[in-house]
């Protein structure tokens, strides 16, 4: 896609990739490996890897989350026709639990019920973004985990997790903010 975008003829090289993010747990790894390897493309010819071009690239191959920009940073994640720059990191501790199994980026967003899932879920969905933005912009970890708390309830539908509600109660138990 670059090499079609750039005008380039054919070019040599080899990317080595050193897996630090799971695949299909969407912890963004593919955004992370088109974002790096564009980067790196882009360095190498000369050129400086804007975030904002990254993000046109990756969004050429398949939806895709904002790891090319700084921060924390809202986008479009299908057509990111949007982008937005919402705050600066927080730092925390989590715990990451693996449910099993994978998703495929591509057939996930393509699935006919997820626009229908969103509208059902449209509320609190807009709740739990306000909770963010907010958590952000006050570096109010509370209130960041109130949000992926219940945007993790409305995925229920879409994603199930059969242990969601006793690992949630466990959580709180242990003086844990959220899931």
């Amino acid at each position: 896609l670059l090499k079609a975008k750039l005008g380039l003829p054919e070019l040599g090289g080899k990317v080595e990739f050193s897996l630090q993010l799971p695949e299909g747990k969407g912890m963004a790894s593919s955004t992370a490996d088109i974002s790096a390897v564009a980067a790196a493309a882009l360095v190498a010819l000369g050129e400086d890897p804007l975030p904002e071009y990254l993000a046109e690239l990756a969004l050429g191959i398949e939806p895709s989350d904002s790891v090319m920009f700084p921060g924390i940073t809202e986008i479009e994640h299908v057509q990111g026709h949007k982008h937005r720059f919402l705050g600066s990191s927080l730092p925390a501790f989590f715990l990451a639990l693996d449910w099993g199994g994978a998703i495929d980026t591509k057939l996930f967003n393509a699935r006919p019920d997820l626009a229908g899932h969103y509208r059902r879920h449209e509320g609190e969905i807009g709740r739990a973004y306000r909770l963010a933005c907010a958590g952000i912009a006050q570096g109010d970890l509370e209130k960041l985990a109130a949000a992926s708390t219940i945007s993790a309830r409305c995925n229920l539908e879409i994603n199930q997790k059969s242990l969601f509600h006793p690992f949630l109660a466990w959580v709180r138990q242990k003086g844990g903010l959220g899931v």
